[in-house]
């Protein structure tokens, strides 16, 4: 089975403004308020917390997945209520959704969530055949990458715990390789290029791109340079 890596759209004929958002509202302290939804970092939360409120620029479009970058939204998506159902069909553990309204031409469109997903499947990597980098201080400014490879989940934590004492500032896998046999048709990776990636099967691929916008969709085992670079995205939505 194929499986594909969530991102936003970059195409204005899709989402009217690059970036589709123009300001973000904070409803607390943000650095200092134990409820604010950027204190939530890939663990269930056993309480509501404060999110942030997105006003999106005149002619943006409220699509079905806004893109989002920064304060509020970090490691999170934000999406529409049927979006949210969708995934909610499709996977029924190791996520919550709070409540975050958007605001466009002075409307409020209530239905709108910020989807907070604490459960990751990293046992559905196959490790071998994955690719992973890390990059290094030079001692004059700049870094070096490193190829690396790991066998096994187990050892890669082992690594990541004492990246530092290691010498790297950054490590993480650059080209992910799945297990055959995966049953799950939403689940998210961490610890990839771009820190989460959140991964749709082809069948829940199908149905997404069937009622909603603003989404597209990177084959998995692609890299972000490929995808981007090297003419892949634009092979498929131009």
């Amino acid at each position: 089975m194929t499986f594909y890596s969530i991102r936003s759209s970059g195409n204005k004929k899709i989402i009217g403004h690059y970036p589709q958002i123009e300001k973000v509202t904070h409803n607390c302290h943000v650095w200092d308020d134990p409820k604010f939804i950027d204190r939530i970092q890939f663990e269930k939360a056993d309480f509501d917390p404060i999110v942030s409120i997105p006003s999106l620029f005149k002619s943006s479009k409220t699509t079905d997945l806004i893109h989002t970058v920064g304060i509020g939204f970090v490691g999170k998506l934000l999406v529409s209520g049927k979006l949210k159902k969708l995934f909610e069909n499709h996977r029924k553990t190791g996520f919550q959704f709070f409540k975050c309204p958007v605001i466009h031409r002075d409307k409020q469109f209530d239905d709108y969530w910020c989807l907070n997903i604490f459960e990751f499947d990293m046992d559905f990597i196959d490790f071998r055949k994955s690719q992973f980098l890390g990059k290094m201080n030079k001692a004059k400014g700049g870094n070096y990458v490193q190829n690396l490879s790991f066998k096994s989940n187990e050892i890669f934590k082992e690594n990541l715990k004492k990246k530092r004492e290691l010498g790297f500032s950054q490590l993480f896998i650059s080209k992910v390789k799945l297990n055959p046999s995966i049953s799950e048709d939403f689940f998210a990776l961490q610890h990839v290029e771009g820190t989460v990636k959140y991964i749709v099967s082809e069948k829940l691929t199908k149905l997404i791109e069937e009622t909603c916008t603003g989404i597209e969709f990177m084959p998995l085992e692609m890299t972000l340079s490929q995808w981007l670079q090297g003419g892949e995205r634009k092979k498929v939505y131009g």
